[in-house]
């Protein structure tokens, strides 16, 4: 019975016509945007990663929301709605096309204490992905929906490496 509870508490949070709009569209778009001097419009949310998988060493790129925290990157991704960030499950090396200059970096599950205190600071600085991963707005206003978060939710952090 407590598995059910927790599938239906876990629903996926981007709806399929969203995921289209995502993979047809958008991520092409920023793609392309994101490693070209024509970058800042949109480089003070989104950044390009790139890195090989885990198992099938095949070479994954596209663009993902992010907040900088100190000299790291964050990013918040929903757990059912795609499996990429399992790929950093341990710390593995990844290039960041971060506001228009390519940086390699380590990624890594951020799985401490720490992670808690990332996903309130990370809502509260991006506001409306609250509302694009289904929360209502800032999790980190409400209890309910913070636990929400904090199951739904894997949190990674790249940090960028000396060049």
């Amino acid at each position: 019975m407590a598995e059910d509870t927790d599938v239906s508490r876990s629903s996926k949070r981007v709806s399929s016509v969203q995921r289209i709009i995502e993979e047809r569209l958008a991520n092409s778009l920023f793609r392309s945007l994101l490693c070209t001097r024509f970058h800042w419009p949109v480089s003070n949310w989104l950044v390009l990663l790139s890195y090989a998988g885990r198992q099938s060493g095949r070479q994954y790129t596209f663009p993902v929301a992010y907040e900088q925290f100190d000299d790291a990157i964050v990013v918040v991704t929903p757990i059912q709605d795609s499996n990429w960030w399992e790929n950093f499950r341990d710390p593995s090396d990844c290039t960041i096309w971060f506001r228009g200059t390519k940086r390699s970096a380590i990624g890594e599950i951020i799985t401490t204490e720490a992670r808690d205190a990332m996903i309130v600071e990370y809502f509260e600085r991006h506001g409306i992905a609250g509302w694009i991963l289904g929360f209502g707005g800032n999790p980190a206003t409400g209890g309910d929906q913070l636990d929400r978060a904090k199951q739904d939710l894997a949190v990674l952090r790249f940090t960028f490496e000396e060049t």
